[in-house]
């Protein structure tokens, strides 16, 4: 069949209204390298044409929803379903493109499963070439309206099994990388870039970061959490925090506030519980006028409290100076 116009070279129309097919091709014989329907096109552009084009103006305007493309198995146990093959070299255009402008409380792409023993994964997206000129993305997802507030990416799970082995969300950088694993960049002046609500907590923890590494380098530094933060503010009397800790909990009968916990122990050379490099440390005040401000405004005494753990050691405070300091005077008490 073949035809040099424009006009159809098979045309198909069926009167059917309710069930049954308008075209069935059976292949039941095919096994290696076979096809069902093969199309193809080698002579010239397809200038907005298309080689297999599917529409309807009447796919869900009865009482119950169509399909227009429905691929269907059930009997394979490998394989796949459909299958987009693109290998030209340098291509810069789109491999498959879902276009959903009227779309309103619908869904553009729905993957569902109903399945009660998964282990694969529902959508899989792979890149296995290693070559550093790969900079591009697995995965992009740009909202660029300016106004729009619609989520990028939304991840909910309603499981209440144990999710400590795998997580709900799971991103496992496998590779001894170097640089940042990952990575968010945030234009916000008077947001949040990153909120973490943990509203039901009892006994769990909001976040947790955990290390059993044991290869720290030579007279080198390891850190499970840098916070940096610099340049020149350009307004007057701003007050900028690295950390910035509050716990307010109220106790119906008895309780323990803690805002910050310490420990360091285990080094062979020195366990430093917390150390201050630069300014004042101020407890009861916000505005200490020296290296250690103790302040209270109650109506109380403010006590400074040096305890020894035995009877046979002493508690001293000791006054030291020099750039290799040296004690120069002792406050203490002698239990000798």
């Amino acid at each position: 069949v073949s035809t040099t116009g424009a006009s159809n070279v098979v045309k198909i129309t069926s009167a059917n209204t309710s069930s049954g097919s308008a075209l069935t091709i059976q292949a039941n014989a095919l096994t290696t390298g076979g096809t069902g329907i093969n199309i193809a096109h080698t002579t010239s552009v397809l200038n907005g044409s298309s080689l297999v084009k599917l529409s309807s103006s009447s796919v869900d305007t009865g009482t119950s929803a169509g399909t227009l493309l429905d691929l269907s198995s059930t009997g394979s146990t490998s394989g796949t379903l459909a299958l987009i093959t693109n290998n030209t070299a340098s291509f810069t255009g789109i491999t498959q493109s879902i276009v959903a402008n009227g779309i309103s409380s619908g869904t553009g792409l729905a993957i569902a499963s109903s399945s009660t023993g998964m282990t694969g994964s529902l959508q899989s997206i792979t890149l296995s070439g290693s070559n550093a000129s790969n900079t591009g993305n697995l995965l992009y997802l740009n909202s660029s309206g300016a106004n729009s507030v619609a989520k990028a990416l939304n991840v909910a799970v309603a499981s209440t099994g144990n999710l400590s082995t795998t997580g709900g969300v799971n991103f496992t950088f496998s590779g001894a990388h170097t640089g940042t694993g990952f990575v968010v960049s945030d234009a916000t002046a008077t947001g949040t870039a990153v909120s973490i609500t943990a509203n039901s907590i009892s006994t769990g923890t909001g976040v947790s970061i955990a290390s059993t590494s044991t290869a720290g380098g030579a007279s080198g530094s390891s850190y499970l959490l840098n916070l940096s933060r610099s340049g020149t503010n350009a307004n007057t009397a701003h007050t900028a925090y690295g950390v910035y800790s509050t716990v307010t909990n109220t106790n119906v009968t008895s309780g323990t506030n803690v805002a910050g916990y310490f420990s360091a122990s285990g080094a062979t050379t020195a366990n430093y519980g917390l150390i201050v490099a630069a300014g004042s440390v101020g407890i009861g005040t916000t505005t200490p006028v020296s290296g250690l401000e103790l302040y209270n405004s109650a109506a109380s005494d403010r006590i400074f409290t040096i305890t020894s753990a035995t009877a046979t050691n002493d508690p001293l405070v000791k006054f030291r100076t020099g750039t290799t300091p040296a004690v120069q005077f002792s406050l203490g008490v002698d239990t000798s």
